[in-house]
């Protein structure tokens, strides 16, 4: 199906360079006449502006996707780290009804593994973009959820990603790493991310008064 020429200005100005070329291309002496010259320089003229009038469409297109994906991507992730306090107040509020505490976890449980998946999916778009706490939490959610795996592969991500700054986040996604190593019986594994969340603790950046305040 064809578009038409008035609808785009690139595919208009292209057919205006053709004409000139044709016109060029039709005469037997002296081609190159002022008019046909002035004609195709035009031509080309607006053909770059039409051209870079596209491009930037696309590029400002790219950064609005990529600022929506990052907000997204935060909502998800401050959900994320929500769940412990809600779990808690459930245990709290339902302590002496078992069935209702054990439901209400259940369904807790399913919608934080549907934020990590969300934020997963977040986390491929946006690539490098994402820190280093972010991939963390998507991690804990995958443990709490029993998929151990995928956890592993947040983790990981996590500790490629995390810079000095971010002590306590490396020492957390060690630490998460070697419990989702353990549970999947992978001992040796385990037993050296724990070994490398160890020595993050013992970073001058990280103070050891913050251990138990990490998750």
């Amino acid at each position: 199906m064809g578009v038409a020429l008035q609808d785009d200005p690139a595919a208009n100005d292209v057919h205006q360079m053709a004409t000139a070329l044709q016109t060029i291309a039709s005469r037997r002496v002296s081609p190159w006449t002022p008019v046909t010259v002035v004609t195709l320089i035009v031509s080309v003229a607006a053909f770059g502006v039409s051209l870079y009038s596209v491009l930037q469409t696309g590029s400002n297109n790219t950064a609005q996707e990529t600022a929506a994906n990052e907000q997204q991507l935060v909502a998800a992730v401050q959900a994320l780290t929500q769940v412990p306090q809600v779990e808690s107040q459930i245990d709290t509020t339902y302590k002496d009804n078992a069935t209702a505490r054990r439901n209400l976890l259940g369904q807790e449980n399913l919608a934080s593994q549907a934020q990590a998946d969300t934020a997963a999916q977040l986390i491929t778009k946006l690539h490098d973009q994402v820190p280093a706490s972010e991939s963390y939490e998507v991690g804990v959610a995958y443990s709490n959820a029993g998929l151990y795996e995928l956890a592993l592969r947040y983790y990981q991500l996590a500790i490629k990603r995390a810079g000095v700054p971010e002590a306590q986040v490396l020492a957390s996604a060690y630490r998460g790493l070697g419990g989702a190593y353990y549970n999947l019986g992978e001992l040796s594994q385990a037993k050296s991310a724990i070994a490398n969340a160890y020595s993050a603790l013992r970073q001058p950046e990280f103070p050891v008064s913050e251990v138990n305040a990490s998750r």
